[in-house]
Parts: structure tokens; C-alpha cells; sequence
């Protein structure tokens, strides 16, 4: 698959200069949190959320904030002029279930950019988002470079260590994740006893888990791994308490992640729970 070419990062870029930076924000907590760290650092934040997608909390945390539907996208370009965008930064999750919504389908540009796409993997699809925002001279930023602090350096981060048999799981399925990660198809594995239980696809994170916890019982292992060749613009793997919450009905025992590739969101309250649940997190 021929690989995305990344675009300026705030490590290339003047932060003096970064004045103001568009936000696409998605749902969940990620929208919120790159805001307040933007915006600590000097930035003025636009954001343009999806309605009835991003949560109404961003309102409170940005300077301005469009809502924006799913259907109503070709107003991006003109907000973007007025109000002198020329960074970017798209973080927080949309279902990719949506793609399969007919009426946004069959809505004029995102019509036009599923059909102008060689597929529906993320990979097609960003690279084509990126073209099209590269004709109005608006470059993606890295929302890492502004929420490192959010991704924990190699190490267990709970009481308990993973057993023997749990890391030979954890090696088994780092390398199945990996192999997802290189068709495109998703992040995340469960494995038991050097078994894969369940992978990641459309449905997301959480649901892959539970889905593994009705085929292994109590002892699961989930692995979570950036996508070799990623390009962190566009995707970056993310836990947190819904995460712990997913691993607790299903009765897993370990999270292994990917060292400082990975977003941990509510970070003391999913370990907390996570001891008193007796499970592994590590940073691998």
C-alpha cells in the first residue's frame, strides 16, 4: 500500500508562528484535551465538530466553535479562509460505521470523496482528506506533538506485572497486531494462550474486547498497536476508562499498548480501576 507522505509537525514549524490552529473534532475526550494543551501553548483554537458526534463540552474549551453536520462539509473550505486557517489538527472518534449512512453517503462531498477513494481503508480515505485540504493551503499538524505528556514511555503502570504466560501472550499478540495493522483493518487483538480470540475492525476497540471475552472467559490478553507506517496526522491509537471498563465486563486481565505511540486518556482513574481489578497495563 503505497504509504502517506506526513506533512509539517509542530517540531518543523515556528510554535511562536502557530497562532491559530483549526481543530476537527470528533467524539470523545481527545477534542477537549488537545484544546486546553494547544491553547496553553499560545494557540488560538477553532474548532469544527460534528454534531450530535463531538461532545458539547469542547464549547467551553476553544475559541471559537463551529457545528458542523456530517452532510454540510463543503462549508469547510469557506470557514477555513475567514477565519485564516493554515494549520490543522483532526483528533476524537467518528464510527467509520458512518460511512455506511446513505443519506451522508449519498451527501454531495462526502459522496465524492468515497467514490474518489481507490477503498474505504483509513488509509485511502486520509490520504484523499489530505489532498483536498492541501488545495485550500491547509497543512495537518500531529496532535502528538502537543499531547506527549498523554503517552506513557515503556513500563508496567499497575500493581501487578504480567504473569510469564501472560507476556508470551503479549508477544503473540504484538505481532498479530502488527499484522492487522499492515492490511489496514485495525489496532487491536485479543489472545489468549498464544490464541487470537477476536480483532479489531469497524465495530472499535471496546466491542473487539467484549467480543473476546465471550470466546476466552476470564484470562484475556488485549494488545493495542500503533499501525506500521502510520501516519500520526490522522490516527493514533487511544485507551482509557472505557478501555478498563470493556476489559473489566469481558474479564481480562492484561492491556498491553504501545509505548509512547499511545494515547492514555483518564490515565490514574483507568489504573485505579484497573488495581482494583487485579489487571496488567503495560507499556510495550
Amino acid at each position: 500500500m503505497k504509504p502517506i507522505s506526513c506533512s509539517a509537525s509542530v517540531r518543523d514549524i515556528d510554535m511562536g508562528k502557530v497562532e491559530r490552529i483549526g481543530l476537527l473534532a470528533g467524539g470523545g475526550e481527545l477534542p477537549v484535551i488537545f484544546a486546553d494543551e494547544a491553547r496553553k501553548k499560545g494557540a488560538k483554537v477553532v474548532a469544527f465538530a460534528a454534531r450530535d458526534i463531538t461532545s458539547r463540552e469542547l464549547d467551553a474549551h476553544v475559541d471559537k466553535i463551529y457545528w458542523i453536520d456530517l452532510r454540510e462539509t463543503k462549508k469547510l473550505p469557506l470557514l477555513f479562509l475567514t477565519n485564516r486557517i493554515k494549520n490543522l489538527v483532526m483528533i476524537g472518534k467518528i464510527e467509520k460505521s458512518v460511512l455506511f449512512n446513505k443519506d451522508l453517503s449519498e451527501s454531495g462531498e462526502i459522496g465524492s470523496l468515497l467514490k474518489d477513494t481507490e477503498n474505504r481503508t483509513d488509509d485511502s480515505l486520509m490520504r484523499k482528506v489530505s489532498q483536498i485540504a492541501g488545495r485550500f493551503g491547509v497543512k495537518f499538524l500531529d496532535p502528538a506533538d502537543f499531547l506527549s505528556d498523554f503517552m506513557p514511555e515503556k513500563g508496567t503502570l499497575t500493581e501487578r506485572s504480567p504473569t510469564p504466560q501472560e507476556w508470551d501472550d503479549i508477544e503473540f499478540g504484538r505481532d498479530m497486531a502488527r499484522s492487522l495493522g499492515k492490511l489496514d483493518i485495525g489496532q487491536t487483538v485479543v489472545i489468549r494462550d498464544k490464541a487470537v480470540l477476536a480483532v479489531e475492525a469497524i465495530e472499535g476497540t471496546d466491542e473487539a474486547i467484549k467480543r473476546g471475552g465471550r470466546y476466552s472467559g476470564a484470562g484475556a490478553v488485549v494488545v493495542k498497536m500503533i499501525k506500521p507506517g502510520q501516519d500520526t496526522r490522522f490516527d493514533i491509537p487511544t485507551v482509557g476508562k472505557k478501555t478498563i471498563d470493556s476489559m473489566v465486563e469481558s474479564n481480562a486481565n492484561v492491556l498491553a499498548i504501545e509505548a509512547e505511540k499511545t494515547f492514555f486518556i483518564n490515565k490514574e482513574e483507568s489504573i485505579k480501576k484497573a488495581n482494583e481489578h487485579n489487571i496488567a497495563i503495560v507499556a510495550i
